[in-house]
């Protein structure tokens, strides 16, 4: 099922055509696979923080500052030292998204984080209030190319590759957009050590 990354609407408007609902089923198929890529591109998940969901711990490595980023949230319910120990009370820290939407801050008032390897515990509603607009602009792109693959029409400025999918843009904005996409996805990527 897809995540929401794009649309089958925000695809038609991005190409200026009407796509008949007969391919519906195959539209959602390729934002899928295309929602998939992204995820696998940039080590992340841009799903949508569904309405029931429930608080979760995950662990982080306390560097002996004030400051920890952690994974986008949506709702923090508190954070601990240690698995067992206790959650440090709600006004002692701030919980604020930095520059990347991909990322929240965590600051504490009074006190730092243990310098330590996954020694802080967060329990938190993961995900985004909404998807990244460049990631819908990413995914909305590349849908777009594999359309005009399968729709073989004239007018075929460039071809490629994105994964599994071959890729064709018709016009010099859609190339140029495409072009963009290896940037934003970068810019995204959570990098792990």
């Amino acid at each position: 099922m897809a995540k929401g990354y794009t649309t089958k609407e925000a695809v038609e408007n991005y190409l200026l055509i009407d796509i008949d609902a007969s391919f519906d089923e195959q539209i959602e198929e390729w934002i899928e696979g295309v929602e998939d890529h992204i995820d696998h591109e940039t080590n992340r998940d841009f799903a949508v923080v569904a309405e029931d969901a429930v608080f979760e711990d995950r662990t982080f490595d306390g560097d002996g500052s004030r400051t920890l980023s952690i994974d986008a949230c949506t709702d923090v319910e508190e954070i601990r030292f240690s698995e067992t120990g206790d959650p440090i009370a709600a006004d002692q820290y701030v919980r604020h998204p930095i520059r990347k939407p991909t990322t929240t801050k965590l600051q504490l008032k009074n006190l730092n984080f243990p310098k330590g390897i996954q020694n802080i515990y967060v329990s938190a509603k993961w995900g985004y209030a909404k998807v990244p607009l460049d990631i819908k602009l990413a995914a909305t792109v590349m849908v777009a190319g594999i359309i005009n693959n399968a729709w073989q029409s004239e007018g075929e400025v460039a071809s490629m590759t994105i994964g599994r999918y071959s890729v064709t843009y018709k016009t010099k904005q859609q190339m140029d957009d495409f072009t963009k996409i290896e940037e934003i996805l970068q810019f995204n990527k959570k990098y792990t050590f």
